[in-house]
């Protein structure tokens, strides 16, 4: 039989076990509710692009995984001006992290740098700040390696002769970076083989028309053009406008006497690789680019930790007719657009 004495310890351990339980269920509770309290902000250069929305299905599948919200915001059009707007209304509103894709690296130091000093840290992707930015880190392309696997197609494809670069914004430093890795392939080649058409680069603004207008300027004005270089996606993304733009060069396009070289690998601009209306697509990884930048946030604000570097890039593969089957198959659900 059991002792008084034996019984009064285990009636006095029972209740200790039972006070720790109790103590714990709630520290437990507070600690997933504080979590979920959590609001991070991916902010794309403007969010009816397909593109863009693949970063917003990573950063969203980021969120669910680590128990944050994730509001996806920023401006309708790829305009300097909206986009600092609505990174200042996340600073007041007082979100606890931005993920940026700036739509002018120098014009948004500003306003980043003022987020970091009212304690929000910010993490670009897709499109960088300036250096006097202070940006916690930068997650995407390598846009100047991407340049120059662009670079390399295109001399590939073209021996010598004129050529044209389409752009999206003069300021965005992800395509000037591109454009510059671009050239600097060309300019391996002996003085003169290459020549690029006065007023190039193009900027489209980032507008499918206006970068069709573009594209059919400029095959009327230079009729004897060799190639043409797009360091972003646009024109391809309006196929009804990027065949009229092309007229009657798309059989040019389609035997290789016209390669046209641009970026990423959308369904629409994948359907015309197929369909031979374009040369190469240097692929990027927005869903990456969306999915890593909110994990970074987390690492840094919720769990406290520093970042072990200030650049993590994404892969860079390239497309070509010969391969775009491959590519096509995941592209339509990473890059169809919100309901």
């Amino acid at each position: 039989m059991m002792s008084d004495l034996s019984r009064k310890s285990l009636s006095g351990l029972i209740g200790l076990f039972l006070v720790i339980g109790l103590l714990a269920l709630p520290l437990s509770g507070v600690n997933a509710s504080a979590q979920d309290d959590y609001e991070f902000a991916i902010v794309p250069k403007a969010v009816n692009n397909p593109f863009f929305n693949a970063a917003r299905l990573g950063a969203l599948q980021a969120g669910d995984e680590l128990g944050v919200k994730v509001n996806y915001t920023g401006p309708s059009q790829t305009k300097v001006k909206d986009q600092i707007d609505v990174v200042e209304s996340l600073i007041t509103r007082g979100v606890d992290g931005i993920a940026l894709s700036a739509v002018d690296g120098d014009a948004l130091v500003r306003v980043v740098n003022r987020a970091v000093e009212e304690g929000i840290p910010v993490i670009t992707w897709d499109s960088d700040v300036a250096e006097d930015g202070n940006r916690l880190a930068f997650v995407g392309t390598d846009n100047y390696q991407a340049g120059v696997k662009a670079g390399i197609s295109f001399v590939h494809s073209v021996e010598s002769g004129k050529y044209a670069v389409i752009t999206g914004t003069l300021g965005a430093n992800n395509l000037n970076q591109r454009i510059a890795g671009f050239k600097s392939v060309l300019n391996t080649l002996p003085e003169g083989t290459y020549t690029e058409v006065k007023g190039s680069p193009f900027p489209s603004e980032d507008d499918t028309q206006q970068a069709n207008d573009y594209l059919e300027d400029i095959l009327t004005s230079h009729p004897d053009i060799a190639g043409i270089f797009m360091s972003g996606g646009w024109a391809l993304f309006g196929k009804s406008a990027y065949e009229g733009a092309l007229g009657d060069r798309i059989e040019d396009v389609q035997s290789g006497d016209l390669p046209i070289i641009s970026f990423d690998v959308l369904p629409a601009q994948l359907r015309l690789m197929q369909e031979g209306k374009v040369s190469a697509l240097v692929a990027q990884r927005p869903y990456d680019m969306g999915y890593k930048a909110i994990h970074l946030l987390y690492k840094k604000v919720v769990e406290g930790e520093e970042l072990e570097k200030d650049y993590y890039p994404t892969d860079l593969p390239v497309a070509y007719p010969s391969n775009v089957d491959e590519f096509m198959e995941h592209s339509e659900e990473v890059y169809q657009l919100p309901d």
